[in-house]
């Protein structure tokens, strides 16, 4: 089905800015958590469905986590099926691995984007990421998979995200993200790998924090409402 060029407007995914209480700081929800200063902790975030990719994150987790002790991955999020009591009992194996499963009141969500050093989005296919807006919202830089979907919406992990990278590194020296492309498992792990030395430095969630800034809800709504509908704000 081919949709008219003039009738696509692209817009980026704004930030949860103000969507959610904050009222812990990065030290508390930390320790509410049981995570040590010198831990590292990467977190899965949100409704756990198939195609998110979760049980390929396991899979790559494995191969780096008796690397470097320090390392621990959070799963958290309501389990959809078809994941089963297999599935679940997966989460269990490592002592590295903890999982939160089920759904997270909404006065909640600051205590596990703020205690981790890493959000990991290993999404198999995917149209926008509010997962990855989410991640930014709260400073946590992202390793996002390169998800053919997101060529619509700079807010996703898309063609225009694997731009942004390359600029920001040639830019700062460092990366925003560690990208990585969809459905591969080593690349997954190369990519987590990388991550807990590129994307725990604090230039990297200052970069996080200026990405959800420059998506700003009161910046992108007015654009949507003229845009999209034809009305002024």
């Amino acid at each position: 089905f081919r949709l008219p060029p003039e009738k696509i407007v692209r817009l980026d995914h704004p930030s949860y800015d103000g969507a959610y209480p904050v009222g812990l700081d990065r030290a508390l929800a930390r320790a509410q958590l049981g995570l040590s200063s010198g831990e590292i902790c990467l977190l899965f975030f949100g409704l756990i469905r198939e195609y998110k990719g979760v049980g390929r994150l396991l899979d790559a987790f494995a191969t780096i986590a008796g690397q470097d002790a320090r390392l621990r991955l959070d799963v958290v999020g309501r389990v959809d099926p078809p994941h089963t009591e297999e599935f679940v009992e997966r989460l269990q194996h490592s002592p590295q691995v903890r999982a939160h499963l089920g759904f997270v009141p909404n006065d909640l969500v600051q205590r596990y984007l703020l205690a981790a050093d890493i959000a990991v989005l290993p999404f198999e296919r995917a149209l926008n990421s509010g997962s990855l807006a989410l991640a930014a919202t709260f400073g946590l830089p992202r390793a996002p998979s390169r998800t053919s979907g997101g060529r619509g919406t700079a807010g996703s992990s898309g063609g225009r995200v694997r731009r942004a990278t390359a600029a920001c590194a040639a830019r700062a020296g460092r990366p925003r993200v560690e990208p990585f492309p969809p459905g591969d498992t080593a690349s997954l792990a190369e990519a987590l790998w990388r991550a807990r030395t590129s994307l725990t430095r604090p230039e990297a969630r200052e970069d996080a924090r200026a990405y959800a800034a420059e998506r700003d809800p009161d910046t992108i709504s007015p654009r949507l409402a003229r845009e999209v509908l034809g009305i002024e704000p």
